[in-house]
């Protein structure tokens, strides 16, 4: 596909400076557009990039929040989220639908012929829609036949960009029983200094001794136009006495390859610290296209006491690069003094990243489905005592420190739970700090079911409480006459809100929902009468408990 880079123009009138990059690395994603400043005020005009028509309008409480898909005659999708509203006509479009539907949650996709568009066309305002902490325009640009994004740096925008990314941190890992580094079998971190020179170095080393099987990580971010603001880097490329080993860039990926992302970092060491490392090692289910080459699946050997020089050069779009360079010195693997093996009980598998696994007892049934590994894992099971306000063992299902790239199937079994809960009963994850996350699941011959991308500690509660509902802006009296909306605060204590519903005189009316906030918006219009008007609000949360709120207002 040939991408032109003068048929696009900028969505906003302003200078085009970055927030967030194409690719940066986000929780089990990448990111798929660039984010573009507004100043963080919203109502900024959102441009349409090149004539086209609109495919797609969708409006979400999460996600792009407000967001609009525009298909242009070149073969290219241009996306916009976040947006605070939409154009005059693409607004009264969209309320039309919700209407219609009775429901603010909606993805409408036009006809062709119906919203045409021209460049430069304003199609809507910059805003905090959706799952957005902060004003910002989400754009993207996709090929319209794959759906794929691409970066869209590609297209000939003029980004500025004066500053070199950073490297702060390396680290090295051992790979295989024998291979260390210093004599250390473990993934030893190197911290490093003098970032804001062209040649960052490692503090206080001079010759590394790397001995057999060994792969290498960084930590790197990009700064535009200002040390504060710092995004995810273009390219990073590894060099071993001078020959490319490792060449990764991000160009494009398709959506159902960017989870992963979690096999492209360290993921253990992102949830012990939150820090995101870059391996060289490709495990042999990460599946992400990002790669333009790699040598060995990233591993590199070091047997032969032989000194090397190892570079990595870690570029941004613009062209600036920053170059860690050292050497290390091989070795013949050094045997251990001991084996360092990991804890394993009776109940200890091996799973296989290319096969379905399964585990069963009498409580819990656990089925992880072909693909959804990285790697090898050594599966650990391991179950305690019912805990407090659970009808089920706590079952400790590997650890979350390792990842999953597709939903596992989980079945626990229930214990004394009286039967007029059990359509309430619902598996949660149980965290460190003794907190719930709730997901979704089933009731089903004893058990409950539910699927889950993510390994820890779980077991079943219920969720008998429904949601609360708390008025933030309706007077003392009742009377309106001096307000615009009407504002609602919304939560659930576990499961989730799955729905709500509100209406004035008996007749549905257009409540905006943020689920960030939690707040719940009636703007006023033509459903509020003079007079005398009876509210009435009912939120359902995910275990179907259901809370109404109702109120006589004096408008």
């Amino acid at each position: 596909m040939v991408i032109p880079n003068d048929y696009f123009r900028s969505p906003l009138d302003t200078v085009m400076l970055l927030s967030a990059s194409f690719g940066e690395i986000r929780a089990g994603h990448l990111h798929s557009g660039i984010d573009i400043k507004v100043f963080e005020k919203e109502g900024m005009p959102v441009l349409a990039v090149a004539d086209g028509f609109v495919v797609r309008v969708k409006v979400s409480p999460v996600g792009f929040g407000n967001a609009l898909y525009i298909d242009h005659p070149n073969g290219f999708t241009s996306v916009y989220g976040h947006l605070q509203r939409f154009s005059n006509e693409i607004q009264k479009y969209i309320r039309k639908e919700q209407y219609e539907r009775e429901s603010f949650d909606v993805d409408v996709f036009p006809g062709k012929d119906l919203i045409r568009i021209k460049k430069g066309d304003t199609i809507g305002y910059a805003g905090n829609s959706g799952t957005s902490f902060g004003p910002h325009l989400h754009f993207e640009l996709r090929d319209t036949k794959t759906e794929r994004p691409i970066n869209p740096l590609h297209f000939g925008y003029n980004i500025k960009d004066t500053l070199k990314p950073i490297i702060s941190s390396l680290i090295i890992y051992p790979f295989g029983d024998s291979s260390s580094i210093n004599k250390n079998y473990f993934p030893v971190q190197y911290p490093l200094e003098g970032t804001d020179t062209l040649h960052p170095s490692l503090i206080a080393e001079d010759t590394l001794c790397l001995a057999g099987n060994i792969y290498f990580g960084i930590e790197t971010e990009d700064l535009m136009y200002n040390q504060r603001d710092k995004n995810g880097v273009y390219s990073v490329e590894l060099f071993i006495d001078s020959t490319l080993c490792f060449s990764q860039a991000l160009d494009s990926f398709a959506f159902d390859e960017t989870r992963y992302v979690n096999a492209m970092i360290d993921f253990n060491y992102w949830m012990h610290t939150g820090r995101k490392i870059i391996k060289t090692y490709i495990s042999p289910g990460n599946k992400l296209p990002v790669y333009r080459y790699v040598a060995n699946q990233g591993i590199f050997d070091f047997s032969a006491p032989k000194l090397h020089l190892i570079r990595y050069e870690v570029s941004d779009f613009s062209g600036n690069k920053r170059v860690l360079q050292f050497y290390a010195k091989g070795n013949f693997p050094f045997p251990q003094d001991y084996v360092n093996e990991p804890w394993c009980n009776d109940d200890t598998l091996i799973f296989y990243p290319d096969r379905k696994n399964s585990f069963k007892n009498e409580d819990i049934e656990i089925t992880i489905p072909a693909g959804a590994l990285y790697d090898t894992l050594l599966f650990s099971y391991s179950s305690d005592k019912i805990p407090k306000g659970c009808f089920s063992k706590l079952h400790h299902i590997q650890n979350p420190f390792s990842a999953l790239q597709k939903n596992m199937t989980v079945s626990v079994k229930m214990e004394g739970l009286p039967e007029k809960y059990q359509q309430k009963a619902l598996l949660v994850r149980i965290n460190e700090n003794h907190s719930k996350n709730a997901v979704n699941s089933t009731f089903e011959n004893g058990f409950v079911i539910a699927k889950t991308n993510t390994f820890g500690d779980y077991a079943v509660t219920i969720d008998a409480v429904p949601p609360q509902i708390k008025p933030l802006n309706i007077p003392r009296k009742h009377h309106i006459t001096r307000q615009k909306n009407l504002e609602f605060l919304i939560t659930d204590n576990l499961s989730g809100i799955k729905s709500y519903r509100g209406t004035l005189n008996g007749q549905w009316i257009l409540m905006e929902y943020d689920a960030k906030s939690d707040k719940l918006i009636y703007r006023f219009d033509d459903r509020l009468h003079k007079g005398k008007n009876e509210l009435r609000i009912i939120v359902t949360d995910e275990c179907k408990n259901s809370r109404v709120f109702s109120s006589i207002l004096y408008y």
